[in-house]
């Protein structure tokens, strides 16, 4: 999706350090993905990558902690992506999953 021009565009006014610029990107590659055919079910607004940063916090986590890193992950996300904020954390948890069966945790 990243060669998509809409999706280059959102990318160039991403700023890290405002996580709500992230929103533009996000909604643009959800509707590169949707022109693509891709299931709504399967479409997120984060990269693999991009998932996997957030949830590092994840592995440190002991016991009810995970609780707390998923409540500050949620609130990232909604910062983030506002409305498509359950695409993305249904996105981050299958790949933070897929990763810790993976690594056998």
């Amino acid at each position: 999706m990243s060669d998509d021009p809409l999706v280059q565009q959102a990318a160039a006014t991403f700023d890290e350090r405002e996580p709500a610029t992230f929103r533009a990107l996000g909604t643009a590659r959800l509707a590169a993905q949707d022109r693509a055919g891709i299931s709504k079910e399967q479409r997120s607004p984060l990269t693999r990558d991009e998932a996997l940063r957030l949830t590092e916090p994840l592995a440190r986590a002991q016991g009810d902690e995970k609780r707390e890193v998923l409540t500050g992950i949620e609130t990232q996300l909604a910062t983030m992506f506002g409305r498509d904020a359950g695409a993305a954390l249904a996105f981050v948890v299958r790949v933070w999953a897929a990763e810790a069966e993976a690594s056998g945790q």
